[in-house]
Parts: structure tokens; C-alpha cells; sequence
């Protein structure tokens, strides 16, 4: 059960400034500040309710919420419906045990927890440990900025990457988002995986060179490999120095050209002549025979379960522990639960 009572003093400013000093209305300072409301403490015209619509109510100039799960979105006239970097604020008043939330950044959508955008929680006695205006799951707050049964003014700010909450004036959160920060942690997160594995996760192509064909089947490290990301386009190249001098070519692709074998199924991969015939003669020469390839699972969404949480758990102990762990390195607990994810994806026997 959730429920939350909001003065009409939901109001938004594309800039900075103060909240209106009476319901339902802006001064001549704000309308000029660039303040406009988007509750009109009548009704809930520029607002579309999701799954369960009877939870929001307009009582007595106050927006009422109460009841089972269920978003409110704005869809009026005001920027559009679309806000990038904004100043909201909202007049609130819990009840106990009252949990809801603000979203931004969202788009609608009819039922679940919106899948997109930031989400600012609303929340004083709830259960739950985040409390209110802390950016859920992203930057928790876990004090309750306010009492329950009293009204306070919660002010939530976004300039480009950075994002602040203010109760009463006090800042509660500030948090720039760190798309950036948290790529390099997910690069060098799966990196760390495929090490472990001895895999390819992260499509990419690899080059092995040898000074003569080391023997009839030669493994192709770092499995598994794939299909080009063009189809017409060999998968695996043999460039190698004939005993003239010549550099020649071989090709395999899945579906053209064979001039030797590739099996794709074994792990790691093998390559190996066609029936009954044998490596060319080369020039004996450093790196005389170059074997080209591509690795990986054509994408995330075909990476292994196991290998996708591995590389998440290791992102959030690196970021969560930003300023004392060094990226890279990790505890004996985590590490422990880390290879029991990858073990079974590790294909060498190792001491």
C-alpha cells in the first residue's frame, strides 16, 4: 500500500529558482524566473495514469496517491512533456510507511516499474532502506529527510550529467552520471572474466602467427569464433610466405569459400587442411604464417547468463568501492563467488 499527498506546488522551471509561495499559483518574479505549474490543483489533465488509474485522486487542491502500484506521467503542454535539464519542485506529505517515488527521464509505459530514467524515492518510514530523495539504486539516501504527517518541499535539479535532491533546502543528493566511468569498468570487467575463461566475450578479432604451420590442427585461442559480421565475408584467413617468397592466402567462410577446414564446434576451434591434404610448404620465417579470425558471441544478449552477472558484480564492487579498491583487483569473497559463475565456461585445465 502506498500513498502520498502532494500540495499543488508541482512545478517545474527550466533554470533555477524558488518554489511559489502559494498552492496553485506562481508570483510575477517566478512566471518571469521561468517557473510553470504542471498540476493544477483541480484536476489531472495533462497527466496519464498507468495499470490501476483509481490510485490518484485530486482532493482539496491536493494530489492523492494511494492505493496499489501505478505512475502518473505528465503529458501536457508544458516543454513539450520533455524535460532535459529542469528544476522540480513538490510540496509532500507521507503517511506512515508510505513508499512511492519520482520518475524523470521516463517514458510511459502501461504496466510495471518504468524501465527507463532516474528514479527520486519518496519514502520516511517504509520498509525499505532507501529513504527519501535518494536516487534509487543509483545514489541511496538512507536517512529519512522528513517526518511523517508534515508537510516539506523537496527539490529535484538536473544540468546535463548532474543530478541534486534538496529537502528543505538541505541537499540530499549529488551525483553526476557516470556513463563514461562505468564503460571503462564494464570494458575492464570483461576482460577480467575473459582471462579467467580463456573466452571471447566481447566480439573482437584476433591475429596468431607462427613461423611455419605448428601442426596438422592448429586451436584458435580465445573461443569461441564466429561469423563475420558481414556474411560474405571470410570468417578465418591464412596469409602465409610460400618457399618463393610469395604471401598467399587461404579463406574459410561459413558459407563460401573452404580452402581448409574450420571446426567450430570444438573448443577452441580447430583449423585444419581439407581431406587427405596437407599445410602448403612456407618460407621458415619469423611470422611466416598468419591465422586472422573473429571471436566472441555476436553481441550481449547471446553472451552466457553466468559470464553477464560475473561481469556485473565485479562493475558494482569497483564502482561502489571507487576511491579503495584498485579497478582490476578484487576480495577473496568476491572472487570466490566470480569464478564459481565462470568456472564452468573455462575451457584449459589449470593447475
Amino acid at each position: 500500500m502506498k500513498r502520498i499527498l502532494s500540495l499543488p506546488i508541482l512545478a517545474i522551471l527550466l533554470g533555477s529558482g524558488l518554489a511559489a509561495a502559494e498552492h496553485n499559483t506562481l508570483s510575477a518574479a517566478e512566471k518571469s524566473g521561468g517557473w510553470q505549474l504542471l498540476f493544477d490543483g483541480k484536476s489531472l489533465d495533462g497527466w496519464k495514469s498507468s495499470e490501476n488509474p483509481g490510485v490518484f485522486s485530486v482532493q482539496g487542491g491536493e494530489l492523492v496517491v494511494f492505493g496499489k502500484r501505478s505512475h502518473l506521467f505528465y503529458t501536457g503542454p508544458v516543454n513539450g512533456a520533455n524535460f532535459r535539464n529542469f528544476e522540480l519542485s513538490l510540496d509532500i506529505k507521507t503517511f506512515p510507511k508510505a513508499n512511492s517515488g519520482v520518475y524523470f527521464h521516463t517514458a510511459y509505459q502501461e504496466t510495471g516499474w518504468p524501465e527507463k530514467g532516474y528514479e527520486v524515492q519518496v519514502n520516511n518510514t517504509h520498509k525499505d532502506v532507501k529513504k527519501g530523495a535518494g536516487l534509487y539504486a543509483i545514489k541511496d539516501n538512507l536517512e529519512a529527510p522528513a517526518k511523517d504527517g508534515e508537510w516539506y518541499t523537496m527539490v529535484v535539479r538536473v544540468e546535463g550529467k548532474r543530478i541534486q535532491t534538496f529537502v528543505n533546502g538541505k541537499r540530499i543528493v549529488d551525483f553526476t552520471d557516470d556513463d563514461t566511468y562505468i564503460g571503462g569498468l564494464v570494458d575492464a570487467a570483461t576482460t577480467w572474466c575473459e582471462d579467467y575463461c580463456d573466452r571471447t566475450f566481447a566480439d573482437k578479432q584476433y591475429t596468431v602467427a607462427f613461423d611455419d604451420f605448428p601442426s596438422l590442427r592448429i586451436e584458435l585461442p580465445r573461443p569461441p569464433v564466429r561469423l563475420n559480421a558481414t556474411a560474405t565475408s571470410a570468417t578465418v584467413t591464412i596469409s602465409y610466405v610460400d618457399s618463393a617468397g610469395t604471401t598467399q592466402t587461404l579463406t574459410w567462410s561459413q558459407s563460401g569459400t573452404q580452402q581448409f577446414r574450420v571446426d567450430r564446434d570444438h573448443v577452441p576451434a580447430l583449423a585444419y587442411p581439407l581431406y587427405l591434404e596437407d599445410w602448403p610448404n612456407v618460407r621458415l620465417d619469423d611470422k611466416a604464417v598468419q591465422i586472422t579470425y573473429l571471436a566472441g558471441y555476436g553481441g550481449a544478449a547471446n553472451v552466457p547468463k553466468p559470464a553477464v552477472h560475473a561481469i556485473k558484480m565485479l562493475v558494482g564492487h569497483w564502482y561502489a568501492n571507487r576511491e579503495s579498491v584498485l579497478v582490476g583487483s578484487i576480495s577473496k569473497e568476491l572472487e570466490f563467488a566470480v569464478s564459481a559463475l565462470l568456472s564452468p565456461l573455462r575451457w584449459k585445465q589449470y593447475a
